[in-house]
C-alpha cells in the first residue's frame, strides 16, 4: 500500500529516478485496484441474486462492466463527482458518512476504484512528462526537488547538485545500564 503523506518534498538525484519513482507508485496503485476489483466483482456475483431488481445494483453492476465507458464520460465532465456517496444508504455523522449496508459496502469499494484509476492517470502523465524532460536532454549534474501532493508529482525545481544543503546528524546510543542511585 502506497504510503503517501498529503504533501511531501523529496530530492532526487537524476530524472531517471524520478521515473522508477513514479513506475514504483503506479504498480501500487495498479495492485490496489486489482485488489478492490477483484473484491467488489466477488461481491456482486455474492449478492446479484438477493439485489438484483434494485436500481442501485444495477448501476453499480452496468458501471463495472462499462469501465470504458466511464472514461469517456469523465473526461466530457458529464459524470458528477461523488455521486455515488450520496445515496440514501449513507448517514452523515460529524464529518463522516457511515453506513451498514451491502450497497454501501460496494459502493465504497468502486469510489476507490474510481480514484485509483484517477490517480494512475495523474502519475501516467506526470511520467511522460519527465520522460519528456529527459529526452530534450536535462542532465544527471542536476538536483531535482519535487513537490509531490497527494502522491502525485506537481513541480520540480532543477539545481545544480553543488547547491545541495548537506548536514550531518551524529547521535550515540547506548544500552549500558546506568548505576543505581544512592
Amino acid at each position: 500500500m502506497p504510503k503517501n503523506l498529503v504533501i511531501e518534498v523529496r530530492d532526487f538525484l537524476s530524472l531517471r529516478e524520478i521515473v522508477e519513482d513514479l513506475e514504483e507508485r503506479i504498480a501500487q496503485y495498479n495492485l490496489m485496484k486489482e485488489e478492490y476489483s477483484r473484491e467488489l466483482g466477488s461481491y456482486l456475483r455474492r449478492t446479484e441474486e438477493k439485489y438484483k431488481d434494485e436500481e442501485w445494483f444495477k448501476k453499480l453492476s452496468l458501471d463495472k462492466l462499462k469501465g470504458g465507458a466511464k472514461k469517456k464520460e469523465k473526461k466530457r465532465g458529464k459524470r458528477k463527482k461523488g455521486k455515488a456517496s450520496t445515496s440514501s444508504c449513507w448517514i452523515p455523522y460529524k464529518g463522516l458518512k457511515i453506513s451498514s449496508t451491502d450497497q454501501g459496502e460496494m459502493e465504497l469499494l468502486f469510489e476507490a476504484i474510481e480514484e485509483l484509476e484517477r490517480k494512475i492517470e495523474l502519475l501516467k502523465g506526470a511520467k511522460e512528462g519527465v520522460e519528456e524532460l529527459m529526452k530534450v536532454g536535462l542532465g544527471d549534474d542536476l538536483r531535482y526537488r519535487v513537490y509531490i501532493k497527494e502522491g502525485v508529482p506537481e513541480k520540480i525545481v532543477v539545481r545544480p547538485r553543488g547547491e545541495t544543503s548537506r548536514f550531518q546528524l551524529s547521535m550515540v546510543f547506548s544500552t549500558a545500564p546506568t548505576p543505581p542511585q544512592p
